[in-house]
């Protein structure tokens, strides 16, 4: 890809085999700014959702089995080389 594209190309791939019958559980990236930080990321994600009863920021890789049978959304992040990356249920 690097080689067609004329310039370097990052791939990330993310497989999922999840045994569950309700749910979403998704892996998002974003290309981030040079001089963005993780605590930069983690503010933005606190003030965004402050105030919702149902998000849960944490620290630790989500699991669907985590809210099953809830109404809560658990997001984690984590800044990687030039991507972060959140998973939420």
């Amino acid at each position: 890809l690097s080689i067609a594209a004329n310039e370097q190309i990052v791939v990330e791939f993310t497989p999922h085999l999840v045994p569950m019958q309700r749910g979403i559980l998704a892996t998002c990236y974003a290309k981030v700014k040079d001089n963005v930080s993780e605590e930069d990321i983690k503010n933005a994600y606190l003030d965004a959702y402050k105030d919702e009863e149902f998000i849960r920021l944490v620290s630790y890789v989500p699991e669907t089995r985590f809210v099953r049978g809830s109404n809560f959304v658990d997001i984690y992040y984590t800044l990687h080389i030039s991507f972060y990356l959140y998973l939420h249920k």
